[in-house]
């Protein structure tokens, strides 16, 4: 018994919402605007976060492919490519002193001249030394990434409509990246 109820209330109140749009007349309804954007159009941001060094285009100014646009500082990004590519290459060489160990673990053992629990504790090594220099690469990978990103360049050849950002002016790109340039194609 208590379902019924449910569902009548729940017709009840649908058929009157339903009702209530369609009795509403045309002359109450508020009159809309929109903004029509050409087909174009980009908003620009930043992928990477940092303090905007320069700003290359004004409103109205026409721009080609590859343009700097935006350029944020690169003190930082780049010292810390340079600290990630220097812990990569150490890495690497204790992955590659890890893979000789290996492979001669492997000759000694293949001439009966080393356990098996040496072998394998000579595999172990190598496998983490190859874990920690992907790790090592990853980092250095992202670092590049943030190096490379901290310089906005035009996607396509175009006239500036809006610039949103001044030097100075903090950008973060964390969670809702801001727009900084709005860019026309011509």
């Amino acid at each position: 018994m208590k379902m019924n109820k449910s569902y009548r209330w729940a017709a009840l109140l649908l058929a009157g919402a339903s009702l209530s749009l369609v009795a509403m007349p045309a002359a109450v309804a508020e009159p809309r605007t929109a903004q029509v954007k050409p087909a174009g159009q980009a908003w620009l941001a930043m992928p990477v976060s940092g303090v905007v060094e320069q700003v290359y285009v004004s409103a109205g100014q026409q721009v080609k492919k590859g343009d700097r646009l935006v350029a944020l500082e690169r003190a930082l990004p780049e010292a810390e490519l340079k600290a990630a590519e220097t812990i990569m290459q150490s890495a690497k060489g204790d992955r590659d002193e890890a893979k000789r160990e290996l492979d001669r673990a492997r000759e000694l053992y293949d001439r009966t001249l080393l356990s098996t629990v040496d072998l394998q504790k000579s595999r172990l090594d190598y496998q983490r030394a190859e874990a920690d220099y992907q790790q090592k690469r990853l980092a250095w990978l992202r670092a590049r990434y943030a190096f490379d990103k901290s310089v906005l360049k035009a996607p396509f050849d175009g006239v500036v409509r809006e610039r949103r950002v001044e030097p100075g002016e903090y950008v973060a790109s964390e969670f809702s990246p801001r727009v900084l340039i709005v860019l026309e194609r011509q």
